[in-house]
């Protein structure tokens, strides 16, 4: 049985293992102080959250996500859910959970 919930400071590192992960398959490389604002963000769990799965007592999947205001109705969580054209394995889970609205996003540097 596989359950859900908020991390613990304890799961820093099971953490940081999946989250490698991610940022390897797609072919990225980030600074080890990018892995550490991300975890204090979601310490701070108030800008940015983070949720863990677990089976049998170990960490197996994360998901982040934050609260975004909307201006023209209720406020929306936006999950971690961006993910390449080609993931064919993410996209078979996103479509049995949510919806494609056919959004294309678009994305700027600061």
């Amino acid at each position: 049985m596989i359950s859900v919930g908020k991390l613990r400071s304890s799961d820093r590192v099971a953490w940081e293992e999946l989250f490698r992960g991610y940022i390897d398959f797609y072919e990225r490389a980030e600074s080890s102080e990018m892995y550490d604002r991300a975890w204090r963000e979601f310490e701070a769990d108030t800008r940015m959250h983070a949720l863990g799965a677990w089976l049998a007592g170990r960490l197996v999947g994360i998901t982040h996500f934050l609260i975004h205001p909307s201006t023209s109705g209720p406020d929306v969580c936006f999950l971690h859910w961006n993910t390449h054209e080609s993931n064919a394995t993410a996209r078979r889970l996103y479509d049995k959970v949510a919806e494609n609205r056919g959004f294309i996003r678009y994305q700027i540097g600061l």
